[in-house]
Formats: C-alpha cells, sequence, structure tokens
C-alpha cells in the first residue's frame, strides 16, 4: 500500500504527465501526428512528473524518509525498471526519466500509475494511465487500430481547442448558419493547400489552414488536400463538399452559394487518416470538379466551406463506389450548380453533416494579377469588378451642379 506521502506523489505526478501529454499532443502528435518530434516530447512528458514529485518528497519528514526510501526503492525498482508495455507498437523505446532508487517518490508513482493500468490486454481502454501509452502517444507514434489511441486522439480534438476554435469561428462568422442551420461535428476535417509549416492567422507560405483565416488566391489554384479523420474502425462513405457562401449575383443583388467541389462515396475509418481524399477530376465520384477560388474586385471577403456529409445506411453497402454520384450529376442543374443549397442537398440525398472546415479570401491589389488569371485562363470569363453606387452629392460636385444642401 502507498504511503500517505506517496501516494499525494502518484497523484502530482499523473496530473504532470496527463497535462504534458496534451500540450505536447496539440502541438505536434496531432497537427499532423509524426514520430520527427519524438526527442523533444519525451523531454516535456517526463519532466514534469520529475519536478512534481522532487517537490513533494521534501513534505516528508526526516525519519520517515530514510525508511521510506529504502523501502521504497525496493519494491518499486522492479516496477520501474521493467515498466509494463501496455501497447504492443513500439513502447519498449520509453524508458522513466530517473532510474530506480534515485528519488522513492518518482518510483512510487510510476509503480502507481502501472498498477492502474491493464498490463493483460494491449487495446483495453484501461490502459490510459500508462505512462507508456502516455508517452507512445505524444511522440506520434499514432495507431489508429488501438482503441485507447483512438480515444486519446479524439480527446486531444475535443478538449485542447481545435473543436472549439472552429465552431466558435463558424458561428461567429455567420458560417452557421449561413451554410447550415446547425452541426454537431463527429469527424475532425483538415485542409491544407501546398506544403509548409501552416497557414495561421499570421499567414503561412503553405501546409495546414487554420480555421477561419485568410488564404492568398494564389495558394488555391491547386485542389486542396482534404483529410478526414474518424473515430470509427468500420469503412464508411462520405461525401465532401466546398462551397462558396459569397458569391455575387448582380441581377438579383445579393449573394448566392457557388459549388466549388463535390465528390461523393468517400470510404473514411479511423485507419485511413492519412490519406487523403482524392479530388481529382478523373475520379468517378468526383461530381464538381475544383473550381479555385476567385474573389471579385469590389466585393467583401469570401467564405469557402467545406463540409463533410454521411451517407446513409443503404449508400454504404455500394460496390462501385459511384452510385450517388450517377444520381447526383444527373439531378444537379447548371443552375443549382451555381447558387446551390448545402441544407436542401443534404435533405433531398439523405445525408447527415458531421464535419465542417472553412477559410476566407479577398480581393486586394497584391492578389490582383493571380485573380486575373485563373478567370482568363482557367475559366475562361471576363473578370467583373463590382464597386458601390456613387454619392448623388459628390456627382454634382464633380460636374459643377450645387444643389441645396438640404434637398436633392
Amino acid at each position: 500500500m502507498l504511503t500517505p506521502t506517496a501516494a499525494t506523489a502518484a497523484r502530482a505526478a499523473r496530473s504532470a504527465l496527463r497535462t504534458a501529454t496534451r500540450a505536447v499532443a496539440r502541438q505536434q502528435a496531432v497537427r499532423p501526428l509524426s514520430s520527427s518530434s519524438s526527442p523533444a516530447s519525451s523531454t516535456s512528458t517526463s519532466a514534469p512528473a520529475s519536478s512534481s514529485s522532487s517537490s513533494t518528497a521534501p513534505s516528508t519528514s526526516s525519519s520517515s524518509s530514510s525508511s521510506s526510501s529504502s523501502s521504497s526503492s525496493s519494491s518499486s525498482s522492479p516496477s520501474s525498471s521493467s515498466s509494463p508495455s501496455p501497447s504492443s507498437t513500439s513502447t519498449s523505446s520509453w524508458k522513466p526519466l530517473l532510474p530506480p532508487g534515485v528519488q522513492p517518490a518518482y518510483d512510487e508513482a510510476i509503480a502507481f500509475l502501472s498498477s492502474r493500468s491493464a498490463p493483460a490486454s494491449s487495446a483495453s481502454i484501461s490502459s490510459i494511465n500508462s505512462p507508456s501509452v502516455l508517452s507512445t502517444f505524444a511522440q506520434g507514434e499514432y495507431d489508429a487500430s488501438l482503441p485507447i489511441h483512438r480515444h486519446l486522439r479524439e480527446k486531444v480534438w475535443r478538449e485542447t481547442g481545435i473543436l472549439d476554435k472552429v465552431m466558435q469561428r463558424s458561428i461567429s462568422m455567420h458560417v452557421l448558419p449561413d451554410a447550415l442551420p446547425a452541426i454537431t461535428p463527429t469527424v475532425d476535417v483538415q485542409v491544407s493547400f501546398g506544403h509548409g509549416a501552416g497557414i495561421g492567422d499570421h499567414g503561412g507560405s503553405g501546409g495546414e489552414v487554420l480555421a477561419g483565416v485568410f488564404v492568398d488566391p494564389a495558394q488555391t489554384i491547386s485542389p486542396p488536400e482534404i483529410r478526414i479523420t474518424a473515430f470509427h474502425e468500420e469503412a464508411r462513405r462520405y461525401t465532401v463538399v466546398v462551397v462558396d457562401l459569397d458569391d455575387p449575383d448582380v441581377d438579383a443583388e445579393r449573394f448566392c452559394t457557388k459549388l466549388h467541389l463535390l465528390k461523393t462515396d468517400v470510404p473514411v475509418s479511423a485507419a485511413s487518416h492519412a490519406q487523403p481524399v482524392d479530388v481529382e477530376a478523373a475520379a468517378s465520384s468526383t461530381v464538381q470538379s475544383w473550381i479555385p477560388p476567385h474573389p471579385q474586385k469590389g466585393s467583401p471577403y469570401h467564405r469557402f466551406v467545406t463540409i463533410v456529409l454521411e451517407q446513409q445506411q443503404q449508400q454504404q453497402q455500394h460496390e462501385t463506389g459511384n452510385e450517388l454520384a450517377e444520381s447526383v450529376s444527373k439531378q444537379l442543374s447548371p443552375e443549382q450548380r451555381a447558387d446551390f443549397d448545402v441544407a436542401a442537398f443534404a435533405q433531398t440525398h439523405g445525408l447527415t453533416p458531421v464535419g465542417i472546415h472553412f477559410w476566407r479570401e479577398k480581393w486586394t491589389e497584391a492578389n490582383a494579377k493571380s485573380v486575373t488569371k485563373i478567370y482568363e485562363e482557367i475559366l475562361g470569363l471576363a473578370e467583373p469588378r463590382y464597386a458601390r453606387p456613387p454619392n448623388m452629392a459628390s456627382i454634382r460636385k464633380q460636374i459643377g451642379v450645387q444643389g441645396s444642401r438640404f434637398y436633392d
């Protein structure tokens, strides 16, 4: 049985390990999960446990410390030197930061955490407290076949602000309800353009796009790389839609929703998180191939929204994977693509919205040449330019007709 002091140290160590794991996983393991940052992750994961145990150890009196030291070292040395390996992947690389016998409280904390895990089953969710599992996940060794890894991945997505930021910006920038009345996300949607450290609030040369940020039209000429991370083992089919919520309709004096990409029958499972959606025009299930964003001069910023829709159960059983695409292609007229109603489309085909992401673009003098190139070389259309109606008082002043300051 753990002494009160050791139990306190164990609780502190467990809390420190969880805090460090969340921070490391959020910064390195999730966006994307790669093993290139293992040294830093290992250090940041283990160090808090050491500091927590060392800070609690001096609270023990000198008389009890010596006796506790010898008993703790002898009792917990075997546990820490041969820490159980709950994960069937490469968990043997994980080792306690301190060797047995250096800090008795740290030894008891490791033994306590190890005793709370499940030594028999590597896939058991009860192994969530195992230091080796947390260290493996923090280092980016994500194995989607393990329920514990899928649980940790979903926990990072839901509890570290990733999902909250997407939803908060979708509401504050009126993506909801302009695109859909409401949505309850169950899959993580990542959108990337090119390669780089990412495109955030302060820009970037390429990589994953943070939800709601501005992206240069020159970076979005090529189709995006869309990754869907689901947390279910079985493969399900989804439909991916990309729309522009702010395409000007001069005749109707309003903004309409223009369809930029429509891809049906996308198989997704937990194991396919590393595979981007095939949005090439040649794919049989691509109903609408990629139309590069082209914000017009004089229009406000455009919101480009990526929505993932889960298909019905009968649509999950398709063998060829393009039945829904053929049906949609026949029913979707050019006028409907130019004024696309996402909510009506989902209701018509029995689709359930489960994922969302968006970015913004705006015409500027800096990107004017890129927008003109899209219109001339890709769309083959004359580039429109919009402006606000002129003020009548300014026109009278320009032509030398000065009317009353109170009447027109």
